[in-house]
């Protein structure tokens, strides 16, 4: 277990490493002075977290169990109708009735059975369309979590840049000023 703990750490150390160098080498491509690479500045990661935002939307859609719902209330229905009238009195009467009464509770329980199988075969289906949309969120967090690494990387580099550039060239100008006087330079 501890080999695979250390192989782990190997690398994450090593995409961390990779990273940085990334985050420094990009660093460096950023221009200030050109008006439209700093307008254009992580344009594209935007882009792509706007994509995905409006892909979740489109896939993932409330899902509406109204169909399951009516049968539902449908087969309710039927079984709270299972009282049977009452017919003539006497002896013929009572079993008229009760062959009436065995005659409507056997087409009532072939109606209800008919619609228990209906909400199975729809319950079936939406089974289906839920693990599809579970795979769909797995793969659109996996997405989510490589544009955040993006977004990321591209705060840092904007952040190293902005240190450097008024590390560096912020006192080369401040100096510059000062030496000429000019209201130019400063």
């Amino acid at each position: 277990m501890k080999v695979k703990e250390l192989l782990l750490r190997d690398a994450i150390e090593e995409r961390r490493e990779a990273d940085a160098k990334a985050v420094e080498a990009f660093a460096k491509t950023i221009d200030i002075t050109d008006s439209n690479v700093v307008l254009q500045y992580g344009a594209a990661a935007q882009k792509n977290v706007s994509e995905f935002s409006e892909n979740t939307l489109q896939q993932i859609r409330t899902k509406d169990l109204g169909e399951i719902g009516d049968t539902l209330s449908d087969l309710v229905r039927q079984l709270q109708d299972f009282d049977p009238g009452e017919e003539k009195k006497g002896l013929s009467g009572f079993f008229r009735r009760k062959k009436n009464q065995l005659a409507t509770l056997k087409a009532g329980y072939a109606k209800a059975s008919a619609n228990v199988d209906k909400i199975v075969e729809n319950l079936e289906a939406h089974q289906i369309t839920l693990m599809k949309d579970v795979a769909n969120l797995d793969q659109m967090f996996e997405l989510n979590a490589k544009y955040q690494q993006e977004l990321t990387m591209y705060i840092l580099a904007g952040k190293k840049r902005l240190a450097q550039i008024q590390a560096e060239d912020l006192a080369q100008l401040q100096q510059q000023a000062q030496a000429s006087g000019t209201q130019a330079d400063a």
